[in-house]
């Protein structure tokens, strides 16, 4: 998930003064995207559960995530996941967020429902 979606930003090319020329990546300038609106979590469409769907990354703040996001699972069926589980577990303060950057990065499997809330697959998230 790109944090500068939820400021309304996308990348575009740029150049800075004192960056190194030998490196093999381009440079990008922080730039408003045309047309984006921020989406409060009232706004998004409600299942018959009263959850709400849709893309995260579209609101102001990851607060203003939709309760289910699509996935597609492992088997390749399409669905829901909660978006809470796509988070995954928070650090509860900044000195806790150190001491889980110190350690490897754990492989988390999620459920993916369907619309009737059935689980019809697993996903892992950042893969």
């Amino acid at each position: 998930m790109c944090l500068g979606a939820y400021a309304g930003i996308s990348a575009a090319k740029g150049s800075v003064a004192d960056a190194d020329p030998r490196s093999p990546y381009e440079l990008a300038t922080i730039v408003p995207t045309p047309g984006y609106t921020p989406v409060a979590k009232s706004e998004w469409p409600k299942n018959a559960k009263g959850q709400s769907y849709g893309r995260v990354g579209l609101g102001l703040s990851p607060d203003d995530d939709p309760d289910l996001v699509p996935a597609t699972a492992s088997n390749g069926r399409t669905g829901y996941v909660l978006s809470r589980d796509l988070l995954g577990p928070q650090p509860k303060d900044p000195q806790e967020a150190i001491e889980w950057s110190k350690r490897p990065p754990k492989l988390r499997t999620i459920p993916v429902y369907d619309d009737r809330g059935t689980v019809i697959g697993s996903f892992v998230p950042g893969y």
